[in-house]
């Protein structure tokens, strides 16, 4: 997850949710979250390849479905602040962890900050991938061309 400064009490308008847009664009994509679900980042393995099967450093993680995609929208979703982003990645984490609570909440706190900050950086609309610690933005394929 990438560092970032303390936002607690800011509003963003911005947030990154699961889309198939662009799917295919690399080799190991994959898309297994629900359309539109609001997205976490995973635990991530010790000593993985960035594209190994596992996917864990190329992916976020829905809140809904607990399921992965290589693929985010950044979308407009009002004024949130960092609370309720971690509010709404709580359950998630919860579910899929064995840290004791106050741990989880300060890491669903953190990665409400990392993904609230990520989103702002891009306009409404704009695809990204996940390449270990760095979001780099999707373009659409070229008719004709291969994916990578």
């Amino acid at each position: 997850m990438p560092p970032v400064k303390p936002y607690l009490g800011w509003f963003f308008s911005k947030i990154l949710v699961a889309t198939t847009e662009t799917q295919g664009r690399r080799r190991s994509d994959f898309c297994h979250a629900k359309e539109g679900e609001l997205l976490y980042f995973p635990k991530e393995c010790e000593g993985e390849d960035m594209d190994a099967p596992c996917g864990c450093k190329r992916s976020l993680i829905g809140i809904e479905t607990n399921k992965t995609t290589t693929t985010f929208k950044v979308v407009e979703n009002g004024s949130m602040t960092v609370d309720w982003c971690a509010e709404m990645i709580l359950p998630a984490i919860k579910e899929l962890s064995l840290e004791a609570q106050e741990s989880i909440e300060r890491i669903a706190l953190k990665q409400a900050e990392a993904l609230l900050h990520i989103a702002g950086r891009y306009r409404a609309g704009t695809i990204l991938e996940r390449r270990g610690e760095r979001f780099l933005r999707r373009t659409e394929r070229r008719p004709g061309t291969k994916a990578r």
